[in-house]
């Protein structure tokens, strides 16, 4: 496929011609430095002046004159290392910038052809639980697959150990527990679902009234499930509120589908995948290479590297 990318370059002066509000955080972070250079300058030059002044010798009079001119090239130094240190900042900055616009397009291209999910919700906030406070929502075993999210996807065969200790994640647990004690055709472990997710959000939300969260995540389609090989019950070290220590090993990989459907949340505050296989995954998700916008709002400095670190 043949694309033609176009860019333009941003002029700085004709951008401070048509805004000359824009000068002003460079005037404010530049003025500092540029004054106290010109004052020890002309320090330097009054001092010069008096001691030529007093001064009959031709050697005392060079002598001061040089001492003027080191004092000059001594300022003009320091603002080019500082023009160098300037520009090695906003370079690496523009890099930081370039690359997070890369992240973001790579997402939403995910999302757009059905490789993410993306998931908000909220839900409240249980910070009295304790022990022996196991209310939880029930979910059917046979069907439906509690969802758990990790920075790094789950290896088949490997083993990772988990510190829960958020009353959402101990509610998950208690429920698979449970629903696994009362299966009296369970032969496996109890298991859930792990999958990557790539962009999390959380803030404080009111729920009728009490403390909750407003949760939007995405992650993929694709996960393992977890089978718990080792539960451990105990206390946080201040607070003394209960966490579990979980020990989970990876089994087999599963695909939840992408109706939007296929997603619910208990009130727990936890996903459920409700449509899921973990059989048929020779068959590949299908991906288009779609275009997507990305928006990149960045200062007047960093818009001509942005632009041109995307467009190479």
């Amino acid at each position: 496929i043949a694309t033609t990318t176009t860019t333009s370059r941003i002029s700085l002066m004709n951008t401070f011609r048509m805004d000359p509000k824009k000068l002003t955080p460079l005037a404010v972070s530049s003025s500092p430095p540029l004054m106290l250079a010109a004052l020890a300058l002309l320090v330097q030059n009054n001092e010069a002046a008096a001691s030529i002044a007093y001064s009959s010798s031709s050697s005392g009079i060079l002598k001061e004159v040089l001492n003027v001119l080191e004092t000059s090239i001594s300022i003009v130094i320091s603002f080019f290392a500082s023009c160098f240190l300037f520009n090695t900042v906003i370079v690496e900055r523009d890099e930081i910038l370039a690359d997070s616009t890369i992240r973001a397009r790579d997402v939403l291209r995910s999302l757009k052809n059905g490789t993410f999910i993306r998931k908000r919700w909220e839900f409240s906030v249980n910070s009295s639980m304790n022990p022996n406070e196991k209310k939880t929502t029930s979910f059917d075993a046979k069907t439906e697959l509690p969802l758990f999210t990790l920075k790094t996807p789950l290896i088949q065969g490997k083993r990772r150990n988990l510190n829960l200790f958020e009353p959402r994640w101990l509610k998950m647990i208690d429920s698979i527990i449970r629903e696994d004690c009362t299966s009296s055709s369970s032969t496996s472990p109890p298991q859930f679902g792990c999958v990557r997710c790539t962009n999390k959000f959380y803030s404080a939300a009111s729920i009728n009234g009490l403390e909750g969260r407003y949760a939007d995540i995405i992650f993929e389609r694709r996960g393992t499930l977890a089978s718990i090989v080792e539960l451990k019950e105990g206390k946080r070290p201040i607070s003394g509120d209960r966490k579990i220590g979980v020990t989970i090993e990876g089994v087999d990989e599963f695909t939840i589908d992408d109706e939007s459907s296929s997603i619910s949340v208990t009130n727990d505050g936890y996903m459920i995948a409700k449509k899921w296989d973990s059989n048929d995954l020779s068959k590949p998700i299908q991906i288009d290479d779609e275009y997507v916008k990305v928006v990149v709002v960045v200062g007047l400095l960093h818009g001509n590297g942005v632009v041109k670190l995307l467009s190479t």
